[in-house]
């Protein structure tokens, strides 16, 4: 299952509990926004099964060196 597969269950079962509209579009946005992370330190967003620690450490990385800067 992709990444975006996942992320559109996860926004349909935000719908169906109720939440309010703008928070489901808040977390779409951020999802979008992380997937393209994801994109950037050669995650497999094609099947996030596949998905491993080390992918995780990645993000976490490049999420410091990005706070950093600036």
């Amino acid at each position: 299952m992709s990444y975006r597969e996942v992320v559109g269950k996860f926004l349909k079962h935000c719908g169906m509990k109720g939440l309010a509209p703008d928070t489901i579009k808040f977390y779409d946005k951020e999802l979008k926004q992380f997937g393209r992370e994801l994109v950037d330190v050669e995650a497999p967003i094609d099947d996030v099964r596949k998905l491993t620690g080390s992918h995780i450490e990645a993000f976490i990385e490049y999420q410091q060196s990005s706070c950093r800067v600036g």
